[in-house]
């Protein structure tokens, strides 16, 4: 190949989607990414591949893609790993996730259609066995769909409670405090103030360092609501990482 025609491969490649990028160890990224950043991507899709059902893998694989904002490419992979493990609540977790993961970087009906996916994947994570953790990803997410033709408040509520009262039938974790603060701004955006200070006021009793619930409980009028609409944005990303669960991963019947 002459310089001319490498120069001009190196410049299609780098000008291609990240999704659409050559899946090797010498894949280029678009945004000045370390040299070893496609090779980890690589390894890590290796061992999703080999072991789909594994939420550690695909935290560790999902943030590692926040970083190029391949999101497609991740939503790509972990869906077809989902369909092929229709029986693990993991796999169908990883996908749904990943399509939370996309949600703040898309257009309004893009947003609208990667949440759908996510509660369909859920849902089924849910039908294989119950577990407050589902149960508090699909309720979050239905906080989310407050339009008025739309409206899946309602539903997520009765998503949190459910998750509420399974993690009742554990010790208290610091990671609980996020099904408090969900099910108080679902209570907020049901108009409910005075249950939605209860739910949060219980959850700090509980967990008096935790600066979210304290937030919502010391808060009035304004404050207050941007509080609850700033967390509720899906133009904010929410925190999907699990990095406060995975060594209790085990414990919840979960890997």
């Amino acid at each position: 190949m002459t310089p001319v025609a490498a120069l001009l491969v190196a410049l299609a490649v780098a000008a291609m989607p990240v999704a659409q990028q050559p899946a090797t160890a010498a894949a280029v990224g678009p945004r000045g990414l370390a040299a070893d950043y496609w090779p980890k991507v690589l390894a890590l899709e290796a061992e999703l591949r080999a072991d789909p059902g594994s939420l550690r893998t695909g935290a560790r694989y999902r943030e590692l893609i926040l970083v190029s904002g391949a999101h497609d490419r991740a939503i790509d992979l972990l869906a077809k790993l989902a369909d092929a493990r229709r029986d693990s609540i993991e796999a169908q977790a990883n996908l749904a996730l990943a399509c939370i993961d996309k949600v703040p970087v898309s257009g309004k009906i893009r947003q609208a259609l990667l949440g759908r996916e996510a509660i369909e994947r859920l849902t089924a994570a849910i039908a294989i066995r119950p577990t407050p953790l589902m149960y508090y990803i699909r309720g979050l997410v239905n906080l989310f769909y407050d339009a008025i033709i739309f409206n899946r408040v309602r539903h997520g509520v009765s998503d949190l409670e459910e998750a509420l009262r399974l993690q009742r039938l554990s010790p208290p974790r610091p990671y609980h405090a996020k099904v408090y603060i969900a099910l108080g701004d679902g209570y907020w955006k049901l108009k409910d103030l005075p249950k939605a200070k209860a739910m949060w006021s219980e959850g700090l009793a509980l967990m008096p360092d935790n600066e979210e619930l304290a937030k919502r409980v010391n808060r009035q009028g304004r404050d207050l609501e941007w509080t609850v609409r700033i967390a509720l944005d899906p133009d904010h990303r929410v925190d999907t990482s699990l990095k406060e669960i995975l060594d209790d991963l085990r414990t919840l019947g979960l890997r």
